[in-house]
């Protein structure tokens, strides 16, 4: 099988979306993959991997894969893929745009 630059940017488009679409599921559930179980909040205040802003409490992105050795590899290649595209080509800048929004939002709950 021979990857296209379609398939490729079908591909990165599915990881963004996924990852955001994680990341506003754990963020409204309040529920967080941990080692040997789930999280509830009372668990995350025990453990104190939040941040307070005014009254808003963010949850850190915490578990099984919450180091950055884990984050780089799914964060950063579609980062670099979509700021590539960004600088190359003009036609599909709105959605190119979009999308290094969504990264730049998953990369600044997970740090």
């Amino acid at each position: 099988m021979t990857l296209t630059e379609k398939n490729i940017d079908q591909l990165m488009n599915y990881i963004v979306k996924l990852e955001f679409v994680m990341l506003v599921l754990v963020e409204l559930t309040g529920f967080h993959f941990g080692i040997g179980g789930i999280l509830g909040i009372d668990d995350i205040l025990k453990t104190g991997q939040y941040v307070m802003i005014g009254s808003l409490r963010i949850v850190r992105f915490m578990g099984t894969a919450s180091e950055a050795g884990y984050l780089v590899p799914i964060i950063i290649p579609p980062l670099y893929y979509y700021l590539n595209k960004y600088i190359k080509s003009a036609e599909s800048r709105n959605k190119t745009v979009w999308n290094i929004v969504l990264i730049l939002i998953c990369i600044l709950f997970h740090t």
